[in-house]
């Protein structure tokens, strides 16, 4: 199955004691509803990157630092200052350092100068080159990879994105600067996009109270590449990205650390847009208890979950140890106090069979993806003790799911069950069917005790090609040299798993909490056929958990 690992998030569980469910209450927003147990939610442009045409001319956008760190940001008719001051002569996809006449506070850190970017955007530390916002990106392109569109402005520099694109002031127009004792005033006055007669008139102001102005005077036109507009504190991770539609003025900063939250709007239109996770979080949360460890979305449209990717889970918290995982907490991202600690990404409901227990990707049915995803919480990162080494060879794909070759009893976390013919050869006869003993170990549903000694092929041979990342597949015959291995060789490189029984610290239960939502196109209705769908596979879901653990 190709699930995608999108570091440091990931990919689905297991429990002895199993409830699923979702706990009903009043949408507050007008285009949500609960359908039996079903959420049901319309996209808006904080949810869609990008989500709509740029609607931000003649409007003056403001971010007001907050006391305890972000922003809040407001929007209002257009105040632009028509003194621009300085003609930079600012060539393409070209830069220069402007020293500021104050101090000027940016996401907590005292900035004394800035660099002035063609490619409309301002950055602290160091010039950008970078002509737009996503890799492969361009005037007339969002890039192959929609998925990771809000990565350079999460992961490069430090930034205000005032209008983010591939403009070039060599061309004509040009990027203007006036600095007084309490501001700074940048202008791309007339601009042209790339290759094109496209032009484009908009201003930054930084004042020395960190309060940030970008003023939209001739903005006309969304190119194919999109716009991206926000601030960014750089050194971050798109997970941790904000998306906010600029123009109703609600952009706040949501998480306890705001301080690495950046706040962005991408426009434009795409056929597959990003779905931005926490932002369908935080709606669900405008309208439900802080009661699920995990939620589920599935959508009835098309959208880009990256070139290797059918369905992910993404870790938004872990506070268990022992399981070859860090420990963090990014629930305050996604509206909770701190029980969810995932949200999965199950794609188009329409990729899935009417039945779920039909088998269609690989050895997958619907069930197994879904128990795949959700393991993904504990599953799998370990290592061994491979005689007094720690050794990786239980891990096959992304290191985040089981080796080809490693004997899971036919793991949802890949691997297959082998059949050891006693002659140096071993037999695939079960794929992803349950969670194993370990499985059941590391997530916190059974003590080291109750472990049995499992195998891996060590040095294979006659494979056929196939590799420790390869998908499990019955039938399979190879050479190898079995080699055995008891938990305790894996408690002496991870440490015993705390807590040693019950899914987490933060749920020291047997009794794992989830929410499933159908995601609509906004102005849209849900069709009766996709909810009982999602229903369907809701409610055999809770069987299947209980079965295969």
């Amino acid at each position: 199955m190709n699930s995608n690992l999108k570091a440091p998030w990931i990919l689905i569980l297991a429990g002895l004691v199993f409830w699923l469910s979702t706990v009903c209450f009043p949408f507050s927003a007008e285009a949500d509803t609960d359908i039996g147990q079903i959420a049901v939610i319309e996209t808006d442009p904080t949810i869609l990157q990008p989500g709509e045409l740029f609607d931000l001319n003649n409007r003056t956008i403001t971010f007001t630092p907050r006391v305890a760190g972000g922003y809040t940001t407001t929007s209002g008719p257009l105040n632009f200052d028509t003194n621009l001051g300085t003609n930079l002569g600012l060539a393409d996809d070209a830069f220069v350092q402007q020293s500021l006449a104050f101090t000027f506070p940016f996401f907590g850190v005292n900035r004394t100068s800035v660099f002035i970017n063609s490619n409309g955007n301002l950055t602290f530390g160091s010039g950008s080159t970078f002509s737009h916002f996503n890799a492969g990106g361009g005037v007339n392109s969002l890039g192959t990879n929609v998925a990771d569109i809000l990565d350079r402005i999460a992961t490069s520099f430090s930034r205000v994105a005032v209008l983010w694109q591939d403009w070039n002031p060599g061309a004509g127009g040009g990027v203007f600067v006036r600095s007084l004792a309490d501001r700074l005033v940048v202008t791309w006055n007339a601009v042209p996009l790339f290759g094109t007669a496209t032009t484009a008139t908009f201003q930054v102001i930084l004042f020395n109270s960190g309060v940030i102005q970008m003023n939209y005077q001739s903005v006309t036109t969304t190119p194919g590449g999109g716009y991206l507009v926000g601030v960014s504190p750089g050194s971050s991770i798109d997970a941790r990205v904000t998306t906010v539609d600029f123009n109703q003025g609600t952009g706040t900063s949501l998480s306890s650390f705001p301080t690495v939250e950046p706040l962005v709007q991408v426009f434009g239109t795409s056929s597959a847009p990003l779905v931005h996770m926490s932002a369908v979080a935080r709606r669900f949360y405008a309208s439900h208890g802080d009661l699920f460890d995990n939620i589920a979305v599935f959508a009835n449209f098309q959208h880009d979950l990256g070139p290797s990717s059918f369905a992910f889970l993404q870790f938004i918290r872990n506070n268990t140890s022992g399981i070859g995982l860090g420990t963090f907490n990014d629930s305050s991202f996604y509206g909770s106090s701190g029980r969810l600690q995932s949200v999965l990404n199950m794609n188009r409901l329409d990729l899935y069979p009417a039945d779920p227990n039909t088998t269609f990707l690989g050895t997958n049915n619907t069930l197994d993806i879904m128990g795949q995803e959700t393991g993904h919480q504990w599953l799998a990162f370990v290592d061994f003790d491979n005689g007094g080494v720690c050794n990786n060879l239980l891990l096959g794909r992304q290191l985040a799911h089981w080796s080809f070759f490693h004997d899971t009893d036919a793991s949802d976390m890949e691997g297959n069950r082998w059949q050891d013919n006693g002659n140096g050869t071993f037999t695939t006869i079960e794929a992803t069917a349950r969670f194993s003993a370990l499985d059941q170990y590391i997530t916190g549903l059974r003590s080291s005790a109750e472990v049995p000694t499992f195998f891996f092929i060590n040095n294979p041979t006659n494979t056929g090609g196939r590799t420790s990342a390869s998908a499990p597949e019955i039938g399979v015959t190879l050479n190898g040299t079995r080699q055995n291995v008891t938990v305790n060789q894996v408690i002496t490189c991870e440490g015993a798993r705390s807590p040693g029984s019950g899914f987490s610290a933060v749920n020291p239960t047997t009794t794992w909490k989830q929410a499933f939502i159908l995601l609509i196109q906004g102005g849209t209705t849900p069709p009766s056929t996709d909810v009982t769908k999602i229903e369907t596979i809701r409610s055999a879901w809770t069987s299947y958990f209980a079965n295969a653990t």
